[in-house]
């Protein structure tokens, strides 16, 4: 499809578009924060809920954006733990990942309310999830 009619077709989704794209969002959202591990992790998570927290430098790469995004993520939301809160910063990710899964099927042609089920189906499946659960680089990337 040419671009400027596919362009004319997303804006002629409307509002039915729009309501399933926010629930592509804050559906696995819920299920994330709902399920999330509210302790301090062991091995990798724990240092991934420490070290952006105070700033530190993370094994291997150091992590730069993982960190910062963490820092002021860490400092800004003053609620639960400091690991509670790497915990929910990592599922915030995966939502938006999910969120950004069904943008893309609907770009291309796909139904809305399908994408939202695929969506629905990528963010429940284990590895998604787990990744959702624990503080950890792969869930920003």
């Amino acid at each position: 499809m040419p671009p400027r009619l596919q362009n004319r077709r997303m804006k002629s989704l409307g509002l039915g578009a729009r309501i399933f794209s926010w629930l592509s969002f804050l559906l696995p959202a819920l299920l994330f924060v709902a399920t999330l591990e509210p302790v301090v992790g062991d091995w990798d998570v724990a240092e991934m809920q420490t070290v952006p927290y105070i700033l530190g430098i993370a094994h291997t790469t150091g992590y730069p954006t993982f960190t910062l995004l963490g820092w002021f993520f860490s400092h800004a939301i003053p609620i639960g733990t400091v690991a509670w809160r790497m915990n929910l910063l990592c599922a915030l990710y995966l939502a938006g990942a999910c969120w950004a899964i069904s943008a893309i099927q609907v770009r291309v042609g796909v139904r809305p309310a399908i994408a939202l089920l695929v969506t629905l189906l990528f963010a429940s499946g284990p590895i998604v999830w787990w990744h959702a659960l624990r503080a950890d680089v792969l869930s920003l990337a």
